[in-house]
């Protein structure tokens, strides 16, 4: 597993972690959600090596992660960030191949890479030259260029995929399309960690919601325990109902409006006459 013991890490004299402890196993996807600035991306960061802790430590498979050569750590996990620039002339079916990298080059890269894009629903964008895409097609590129790059039938070893908002730039049927795709991955035996701001995405597709606040990890478990009124109200400033889900066995999150700051789904528009 990925393992975070006791992680603190402070940027321009922030704090933006504090005795963080966190583990992402086989088999599971974690959905990370809470308020800006609550350290989600900087959790991401410390477990995927970009950022050294300035206390604790990250381990891969027990091994600290800076024992591991970039080479081997980049074919056992894979990171979708929130953004990625990009201004080269290069297509789709390109930047996809950039997940070959730290891989021995094959015969089959391109097939692999082709078969990436079907995965995030982009293979039609394949010959699209990237910097003309829109942002959320831009989004299913990377995400094709990350399943790439995990892609490894030499070696067994679990791989983990760490996805930081990455419905953020996605409409509504590619956010279900992604997520779909993780879930699917993760049923094979991958880890996936997926940071979140839809409290009901969460509760649909993740194993484990972990809640963080202030750069400190609040609480975490099952989303029926963990999505109560209660803590979304002290969490995110927010009343809310929790209901069970129409459909499905999970919690459904139903923000209740505001009544002083006239806002919510009843507010009237004073009609105007001529």
């Amino acid at each position: 597993m990925i393992e975070a013991l006791r992680v603190a890490l402070r940027r321009g004299g922030k704090k933006l972690l504090a005795g963080v402890d966190f583990h992402l196993g086989p088999g599971e996807l974690v959905a990370v959600v809470g308020p800006n600035g609550a350290g989600k991306t900087s959790l991401i960061r410390i477990l995927s090596g970009e950022y050294p802790p300035d206390s604790g430590t990250v381990q891969l498979d027990g091994v600290p992660l800076d024992r591991w050569s970039p080479r081997l750590l980049a074919r056992r996990r894979a990171v979708l960030p929130q953004e990625t620039s990009l201004d080269f002339p290069l297509s789709a079916l390109e930047v996809a191949l950039m997940g070959r990298m730290p891989h021995v080059r094959s015969s089959r890269d391109r097939q692999l890479a082709l078969d990436a894009l079907h995965q995030a629903d982009a293979a039609h964008l394949a010959h699209r030259i990237y910097p003309t895409l829109s942002g959320g097609e831009r989004q299913r590129v990377q995400l094709a260029r990350v399943l790439c790059q995990l892609r490894d039938d030499s070696a067994p070893a679990q791989r983990y995929l760490l996805l930081d908002e990455p419905t953020a730039a996605l409409d509504l049927a590619h956010q279900y399309t992604l997520l779909r795709t993780v879930r699917r991955l993760v049923g094979d035996g991958l880890g996936g960690l997926a940071i979140l701001h839809d409290l009901n995405l969460a509760a649909q597709f993740a194993d484990r919601i972990v809640v963080m606040a202030g750069g400190q990890i609040v609480t975490g478990g099952d989303p029926r325990t963990v999505l109560v009124p209660e803590l979304i109200r002290e969490v995110y400033a927010v009343d809310c109902v929790v209901t069970r889900h129409p459909c499905l066995a999970v919690p459904h999150v139903i923000p209740v409006p505001d009544a002083r700051m006239g806002v919510g789904a009843h507010t009237t528009v004073p009609r105007t006459h001529d």
